[in-house]
């Protein structure tokens, strides 16, 4: 199956950090479709600016629509499914935080209003048609593992854990990443 990946980079990084780029055009060569985001904000950013952003690369997408977020994209896809009146095919969360409110604290609080309150976790798998993935590392140095671990449990998603990567910032990633994303 061909997808729309729509790809959700982390706090303050763009579609040309780390592994994006790569990975974007591993996916290309298998014939997806890859709309990498680069959403505004920078070191403090607004969901609510976010979601027409990634709500319009939905509604232009070719192919079934794969969500992917890495970090704080990955509150940025469940922000948006819990609001949105689309279906996504499929949803792949790489280092994810978890439901938990406390985690607008992190990065003293530049990005609270991600976390503002608790995602209705009902409501968003109802806007998933098909699998969760969770990719996560135990060493995350920045996102501890058991937040992959709850995000895991409490959206009933297939927990995929590869050691000694931590955060995944590193360009190495994309070669895996791209066998994962879309199997």
């Amino acid at each position: 199956m061909l997808y729309t990946v729509i790809d959700i980079p982390g706090y303050n990084h763009t579609s040309q950090h780390s592994w994006h780029p790569e990975l974007k055009s591993l996916l290309e060569k298998q014939g997806h479709e890859v709309k990498p985001l680069d959403l505004p904000g920078g070191k403090y950013p607004v969901f609510m600016e976010w979601y027409p952003i990634i709500e319009q690369s939905v509604q232009e997408a070719q192919y079934p629509v794969l969500l992917m977020g890495h970090s704080l994209g990955t509150r940025a896809v469940l922000l948006f499914l819990e609001k949105t009146l689309y279906r996504v095919n499929r949803v792949v969360l790489i280092a994810p935080f978890d439901n938990h409110t406390s985690n607008g604290s992190f990065r003293d609080g530049n990005y609270a209003n991600f976390f503002s309150q608790e995602v209705d976790i009902s409501r968003i798998k109802n806007h998933i048609q098909n699998n969760v993935i969770i990719i996560g590392s135990e060493d995350d140095m920045n996102i501890p593992y058991i937040q992959a671990q709850n995000i895991a449990a409490d959206l009933g998603g297939e927990l995929i854990s590869i050691p000694n990567s931590g955060h995944f910032l590193d360009a190495k990633w994309a070669n895996l990443l791209s066998e994962i994303v879309v199997k």
